[in-house]
């Protein structure tokens, strides 16, 4: 497996890595806002994602 030459030290003081069990709330979170079916109709199905 490649490491896709992470991490990696972006512009303003941001960092690119690879997501670890501690990220999994947070991208539940985000993959339900991101999937919405509209204001207030959070995607479900994509907060339940597993990593």
């Amino acid at each position: 497996m490649t490491s896709f030459g992470l991490p990696r030290q972006l512009e303003d003081n941001l960092l690119l890595r690879w997501a670890t069990a501690a990220d999994r709330p947070a991208l539940a979170e985000f993959n339900g806002l991101i999937h919405e079916d509209g204001p207030n109709k959070r995607a479900l199905f994509a907060v339940g994602w597993k990593i």
